[in-house]
């Protein structure tokens, strides 16, 4: 699933709002495409953020867009999971080419049914890590006020083996009803460990009637 665009505005205006009490930094995107939400990001006038993004076919668009800001934005080319390794990548496209977003390390499931013209078109290896391990290993910053989640099914695998991201005030992830891909966790099963780490969902977007973006802020 892929939005060209950033945040739902909804969501974007409760951001800027928290950043005014409680400032955001630092931001992890993780599964950045093409860097779309960078001039959303702009507003909150961050010091630094970091994208990561396995897809190839994307990496050089997505410097383009995010560099050359007056802090610091870096590109890390990996897929993010719960460990160090190489994994197959799905590449999945329209028939267009012009949805980048929907490539995955899992198989399409109930999205091949609801996108017809979306299919999987290539494969290649990646390289996985899990972001804390690595971002320890690697000296970075490892303390982020606002984490960004976009990665197509795989987003419980990152957040149950990390605990860096919980250092966050905000939270936002692409959660789904349904399973859109093959072993997905479902909203309701993001939405319930989010909770257990102290977060509660303060805001969900539909961009369709089974998936959307999620807004989880930190219970004070």
């Amino acid at each position: 699933i892929s939005k060209t665009m950033s945040f739902d505005p909804s969501i974007e205006i409760i951001i800027l709002k928290l950043n005014k009490t409680k400032k955001i930094d630092n931001i992890l995107h993780i599964g950045a495409c093409l860097g779309e939400e960078i001039s959303f990001y702009q507003r909150l006038n961050p010091k630094k953020i970091y994208w990561f993004e396995p897809n190839p076919k994307l990496l050089s668009k997505l410097n383009e867009n995010v560099s050359g800001q007056s802090f610091e934005s870096l590109v890390f080319p990996y897929a993010v999971s719960n460990k160090k390794g190489k994994a197959e990548f799905n590449i999945i496209e329209d028939t267009n080419k012009t949805n980048p977003g929907c490539s995955s390390l899992h198989n399409l499931k109930i999205h091949a049914e609801l996108y017809q013209d979306i299919t999987k078109v290539d494969t290649c290896t990646v390289e996985t890590i899990n972001i804390d391990e690595f971002l320890n290993e690697k000296n970075l910053e490892t303390k982020f006020d606002l984490v960004s989640l976009d990665t197509q099914g795989h987003d419980f695998e990152i957040l149950s083996s990390s605990k860096i991201i919980f250092n966050a005030k905000a939270i936002v992830i692409e959660t789904a009803e349904v399973e859109l891909y093959e072993g997905q966790k479902t909203d309701v099963e993001i939405d319930s460990y989010l909770e257990s780490k102290g977060y509660y969902k303060n805001y969900y977007h539909k961009f369709h009637h089974v998936w959307g973006d999620s807004l989880y802020l930190k219970k004070d």
